[in-house]
């Protein structure tokens, strides 16, 4: 599971950042998996940590180019239906990162029209290499299947693991407040150190919110993991913006933070 808050603003302001991305990744203890660095591939490279569970050189669930791309994908909890074989998700966001591509033309002609061969998944793609990013989003489970542009009119977007960003879990919405009043009181360049241990704070922020209406009715039919039979005690586990499963090895393994300041500086840092 995993959850993400962004902010966008292209108004210049002097010493405030342009781009404000937090994220957590939460999957299994012993999945295999590669730390932050850059990754090369067809004379292109970008940041980001891999997933290598099934060799797959490339594979991530969050990355960036040197060119002012950004790429995230979030799954979609949801029941295993047959034995059709799906395509590996996490290519998603590094045949981005690879590719020439604007964002609305690689959700239109590479993602949507073979959308049915993935899990369900949130994609959102930035490119912040010009005065204006340019933001599309696409989510294969929605039924609009629409590609687009999901910020409020603050500049704010946040995702997990539900399947419409219309409709999020609890602990998404309550983690969007305490966001934004982090990017409102920290969103300075000379409060780094601030900023940076507020919203450390917020994705290792371990409250509860039960009786979450969208995750009862999204998880009623299924066992959210394999390997457990006990299923109200994993939905409960998953109320908060911290995962933590001892019992079936998995949880919050990574915090990222992006920020981009209006000179085009980046900081990308990943705590594990």
């Amino acid at each position: 599971m995993c959850v993400l808050f962004l902010y966008v603003n292209d108004i210049p302001e002097p010493n405030k950042y342009r781009i404000i991305l937090v994220m957590n990744r939460d999957k299994s203890w012993d999945r295999p998996t590669k730390p932050l660095d850059y990754w090369k591939c067809k004379n292109r490279s970008f940041a980001g940590g891999q997933d290598v569970l099934f060799d797959g050189n490339g594979q991530t669930w969050l990355g960036m180019s040197k060119e002012g791309k950004i790429a995230v994908l979030l799954n979609v909890i949801e029941a295993k239906y047959g034995t059709f074989r799906y395509q590996r998700r996490g290519f998603l966001v590094s045949d981005f990162l690879y590719s020439n591509m604007d964002g609305h033309s690689y959700l239109e002609q590479c993602i949507k029209p073979k959308s049915d061969n993935y899990k369900g998944f949130h994609l959102l793609l930035l490119d912040c290499s010009s005065s204006k990013t340019d933001v599309n989003y696409f989510n294969n489970r929605f039924t609009n299947n629409r590609s687009e542009d999901i910020r409020d009119d603050k500049g704010f977007i946040c995702l997990g693991n539900s399947r419409s960003e219309e409709a999020p879990w609890i602990k998404v919405a309550k983690g969007k407040e305490k966001f934004k009043d982090i990017v409102k009181n920290f969103n300075n360049k000379d409060s780094k150190s601030k900023l940076e241990s507020a919203l450390l704070k917020l994705l290792k922020d371990n409250t509860v919110y039960l009786n979450d209406p969208v995750l009862e009715m999204q998880t009623k039919n299924e066992k959210p993991f394999e390997g457990t039979s006990d299923k109200a005690k994993p939905i409960e586990q998953l109320c908060s913006l911290f995962v933590y499963m001892p019992e079936l090895r998995r949880g919050t393994r990574t915090h990222s933070i992006i920020t981009v300041d209006f000179e085009g500086n980046c900081e990308f840092l990943e705590f594990t």
